[in-house]
């Protein structure tokens, strides 16, 4: 009894306190509330009052806990920075995401039976390295970048800017050492440019003594 007893009285403590939040569900501040009609479409919308921001909200064990570069949507309610296609983002966030992101991942178009095109997000190194069996994907929401993107290439292609076919992270080394090959990768190439640029300078200036 003792055990079902601790649960009673945490439960009085945090119900006196604060807010017990249901299962799979969290808090986020709203700024923006979006109405949609029975059939989905959107209807109207309004600034939320910060005083009425802290919003509970559904999420998935997946969005829950996502972090860093995970792209885990939640099912109903999300960051403005995360759907927003036109949300601005600043220098040192493109830079960083290029430098974590790589450039050795690739978006492709491919055709459905119906005429219209899917955004693959997938990894070229596995065409290169020549495997039997490739990574199982899933549909996710695009990113700011990506949607950006895909709607330009949807004035050519008929394409939905809404989702993308991601099979970057799965059957792939960890994140971290991903990460660390990307800034070794980097690192290398600076070097690289370096010595050469050393190389040149030393021949330019060895022409001028001559």
């Amino acid at each position: 009894m003792s055990f079902l007893n601790d649960l009673y009285l945490t439960y009085e403590a945090c119900k006196s306190d604060s807010q017990l939040l249901p299962i799979a569900h969290l808090t986020q501040n709203a700024q923006l509330e979006v109405v949609l009609d029975e059939e989905g479409k959107f209807s109207r919308a309004s600034l939320v009052d910060k005083e009425d921001a802290v919003t509970v909200i559904p999420v998935t064990e997946d969005s829950g806990s996502r972090s860093g570069k995970a792209i885990f949507p939640h099912p109903l309610c999300d960051k403005l920075e995360y759907i927003a296609g036109d949300y601005p983002i600043t220098q040192v966030q493109k830079i960083s995401q290029w430098i974590v992101g790589g450039t050795y991942n690739r978006y492709h178009l491919m055709e459905l039976e119906d005429g219209s095109y899917l955004c693959v997000y997938f990894d070229d190194y596995l065409m290169l390295t020549g495997t039997d069996s490739y990574p199982t994907g899933y549909v996710r929401n695009t990113t700011i970048q990506e949607r950006q993107m895909l709607s330009g290439m949807a004035e050519d292609y008929n394409v939905d800017p809404l989702y993308v076919l991601d099979m970057y992270r799965h059957g792939k080394v960890s994140w971290m050492a991903d990460t660390l090959l990307r800034f070794v990768v980097l690192v290398a190439v600076i070097t690289i440019i370096s010595v050469l640029w050393g190389i040149w300078r030393g021949r330019k200036e060895g022409e001028g003594r001559s």
